[in-house]
């Protein structure tokens, strides 16, 4: 039987099948998943239940399509990997809708009208969050943290029967017709703002507040699930390094350039303006986009030099956008405007190969195999 072997840039033994790299990608968002249903309640568990059944449906009828073996290829767990890093992006309590609508621009515009897996130019999930943050502005930036909602003057909590309903009735409109909730009015949606909306950049960090309040840092109601959930994602970025599925380069890149520039330009007192290191990488995307996103092993580029230099570009991109561009969180934005730039690199650093006699060899061997 015919066996895939990843096409990717990873340091797995030669031979690691597609569908191990990806198994490997998954387990190591599980903290992350835990600490994101900790926080914001079964949010996250919806999005991901709807973008992986559509994008299995959509998936299997694009394959279809092209002619491809179905079952086949719906085995390599892509999907799962892509379903999973949507549904990190969405807000907690987005309508149905949005999910779905998401998952089919991952999946058809982003992957397979590009020619299906290890052919797509842009990541698929960053193209997905982006076409939706332009399409559907108001639903992509309605952020909350459930614990602190209050309904009727009753405070939720997000793990609770009466939390989980509200989520439910949130994201499937329908089911508020069934008067399942106790509460007497249902939102329409949250637009409590996100860190970087709320303070514009503030200096305090908020397990450093939570702290100096006693609370817990796992508190619910220390409002530290921002911060918790980079941390959780940057322990699945270490692992994903120990698997040798990634390499140091491109996180290294990303999250020391986005270091450096906040703290240049960090001042105490212009909070309003720049806002603190600390800020700009644990209360935003940064760190999921630095490990799971802009490491995606077909769109970012093969070469150690490459993959440097493509890592400081999205750091500046992403601080920049931040700071003198109209989106606040700009992590997807600056990946998929450097994937276009990605083969472009890639060219550059292999046509010029410098230093160590090895190098040089293997550029000459990569282009024999590539005649």
């Amino acid at each position: 039987m015919m066996q895939r072997h990843a096409h990717t840039h990873s340091l797995m033994p030669a031979g690691t099948s597609v569908t191990t790299v990806m198994a490997t990608v998954l387990l190591a968002l599980i903290p992350a998943a835990i600490s994101y249903t900790w926080f914001f309640g079964i949010g996250f568990v919806i999005n991901f239940s709807l973008t992986l059944f559509a994008g299995y449906l959509f998936e299997a009828l694009a394959l279809k399509a092209r002619g491809k073996p179905v079952w086949f290829n719906l085995q390599d767990l892509s999907l799962p990997v892509t379903a999973a890093l949507l549904a990190f992006a969405l807000p907690p309590g987005s309508p149905w809708w949005v999910a779905v609508g998401g998952i089919f621009i991952a999946v058809i515009p982003g992957k397979h009208l590009f020619g299906g897996l290890g052919h797509n130019v842009f990541n698929p999930a960053a193209l997905a969050y982006v076409s939706l943050l332009i399409l559907f502005p108001l639903q992509m930036t309605g952020w909350y943290l459930p614990w602190t909602g209050s309904y009727g003057g009753t405070r939720i909590d997000p793990l609770s029967v009466h939390g989980m309903m509200t989520s439910l009735q949130l994201s499937f409109p329908f089911l508020r017709d069934l008067a399942l909730t106790p509460f007497p009015v249902i939102p329409d949606g949250f637009a409590t703002a996100t860190p970087l909306i709320e303070y514009k950049f503030a200096a305090p960090a908020r397990l450093v507040l939570a702290d100096s309040d006693g609370f817990n840092f796992w508190d619910r109601n220390a409002r530290t699930g921002w911060e918790m959930q980079a941390l959780a994602f940057g322990f699945g970025g270490l692992v994903l390094l120990w698997q040798r599925v990634i390499s140091w380069h491109i996180p290294l890149s990303v999250i020391a350039t986005v270091w450096l520039l906040a703290s240049l330009f960090y001042q105490p007192g212009q909070e309003a303006i720049y806002g603190s290191p600390w800020l700009h990488l644990f209360s935003t995307s940064t760190i999921i986009g630095a490990f799971f996103i802009a490491t995606d092993p077909v769109s970012a580029p093969s070469t150690a030099a490459a993959k440097c230099l493509y890592g400081v570009l999205i750091g500046l991109a992403i601080y920049s956008i931040r700071i003198w561009g109209s989106y606040l969180d700009s992590v997807a934005l600056a990946i998929l405007f450097m994937n276009m730039f990605s083969p472009l690199l890639d060219q550059i650093i292999r046509r010029t190969p410098r230093g160590h006699p090895g190098m040089i060899t293997r550029w000459r061997t990569h282009r024999e195999r590539n005649k």
